[in-house]
């Protein structure tokens, strides 16, 4: 009896151990979790966007001072990760990134910085729907 329950268990342990190793094979190629983005903003890919929301560069008739205007064209709030590249030559402006929640058919003007605005140029834009 003895030997039978020390068979018993050396068993149980084997099996145990043995399917612990796992691995992930999907058509005979390893499987590979980092899937293909176009561009990140904070992080984020780009195949979350969604869409529906317009951007403007404009001065608010100040002359060298940046401003972004977001228009939101959804019927529901949208949070919008935003990343602008400054392309000018004067070396106290520079890229800023940033991210801005916008209510439903809702505008909103973000200030980038003192630079004129013929010298930003919009790296990428990525709406992602509001969670309510």
């Amino acid at each position: 009896m003895r030997k039978l329950l020390c068979i018993a268990t050396f068993v149980g342990m084997f099996c145990l151990g043995y399917c612990q190793d796992v691995k992930v094979n999907i058509n005979n190629q390893d499987g590979n979790a980092k899937e293909e983005c176009p561009y990140r903003i904070n992080g984020i890919c780009s195949t979350e966007d969604i869409g529906g929301v317009d951007v403007e560069f404009t001065d608010n008739n100040k002359g060298d001072v940046t401003w972004i205007k977001f228009t939101n064209y959804n019927q529901f709030p949208v949070t919008v990760l935003w990343s602008v590249e400054y392309v000018g030559s004067y070396s106290g402006c520079s890229d800023k990134t940033g991210t801005t929640v916008l209510g439903v058919n809702g505008n909103k003007e973000v200030f980038v910085n003192y630079c004129f605005p013929r010298y930003h140029s919009l790296n990428g834009i990525i709406v992602r729907k509001l969670a309510q």
